[in-house]
């Protein structure tokens, strides 16, 4: 959340920063996450219905790296949006309260909803629909964030 104040004052201040001129940054709410992921239908993974080897840096037989990885490195697991990394790598902060979804007020020390999974999960908790949870000031080398920008 920091970040994302700091980098939108930033794009004030140099409007060609950001592909929007004068966007607001911030962490997707879960369903915009989701969405994101997902695209319009039913799938289980960003990429389609089954889970398959190599479209994510999950934690698997053939494809451990057990470590964070560049992004773009598994562009078979791309969404039908194009994003990449939406499942594996690290797991995803999202704006939202963990137990009232609607709730994306900031004050407070509510668990926040992570999404994803990361490299060091199974392919199980990495579906697009996974959900997990963890306080706001926590943080390891399998969490980060991904960002979206809004007029």
């Amino acid at each position: 959340v920091a970040f994302c104040r700091w980098l939108t004052a930033q794009s004030v201040l140099s409007p060609d920063l950001l592909p929007i001129p004068g966007a607001a940054v911030r962490l997707p709410t879960e369903y915009e996450w989701e969405k994101g992921a997902r695209g319009t239908d039913a799938r289980r993974y960003p990429w389609g219905s089954e889970f398959i080897c190599g479209c994510a840096n999950l934690k698997e037989k053939s494809h451990d790296l057990r470590q964070t990885s560049p992004v773009g490195l598994f562009p078979g697991g791309a969404s039908p949006y194009g994003l990449l990394d939406m499942c594996g790598n690290v797991w995803e902060w999202c704006l939202n309260d963990f137990s009232d979804p609607e709730n994306i007020d900031l004050s407070g020390c509510v668990e926040r909803v992570l999404r994803g999974g990361a490299w060091s999960v199974e392919p199980e908790r990495a579906t697009v629909t996974y959900r997990d949870l963890d306080q706001p000031d926590y943080g390891y080398d399998a969490v980060g964030f991904r960002l979206c920008a809004s007029t």
